[in-house]
């Protein structure tokens, strides 16, 4: 009887500190919408969502799209970099292993793409949108 008080006890105790984090989270305007981050920038809600919330200026919105864009090439210019590096080491590792372990290793890399290809075209659900407050 005393122990199920006690997992009774421990079990409030982590459900009401569950409860206060999901509060705090909400209340700091924290949203998961379950899309990637990707997606909202390249549709331009980022930028939208940052004029709004910051009441920037046309010429500010300006400004930034400049930044962004030129910072764009550069991003590209790394990701090309860093994919070239990435294709080198496997080269590396693959003259390490036996022809039994290159195999498993296929297969494992194999299985890895299936699982995020089925990932990716997993319905998602539609995100909430929130309706814009009214000012005064």
């Amino acid at each position: 009887m005393k122990n199920l008080k006690m997992i009774l006890a421990a079990t409030l105790i982590v459900t009401g500190a569950t409860m206060v984090n999901a509060q705090d989270a909400k209340k700091k305007g924290c949203e998961h919408d379950h899309k990637g981050h990707a997606d909202h920038y390249e549709k331009g809600e980022h930028m939208e969502k940052m004029k709004a919330e910051l009441e920037l200026t046309d010429e500010q919105v300006a400004k930034i799209k400049e930044i962004h864009a030129k910072r764009a090439e550069e991003k590209k210019a790394l990701k090309d970099k860093m994919h070239e590096l990435h294709k080198a080491e496997k080269e590396e590792i693959k003259e390490v292993l036996t022809e039994e372990q290159r195999e498993k290793m296929k297969a494992m890399h194999h299985k890895k793409m299936e699982h995020k290809q089925k990932r990716t075209k997993a319905p998602t659900a539609q995100p909430i949108k929130k309706q814009p407050l009214e000012k005064e």
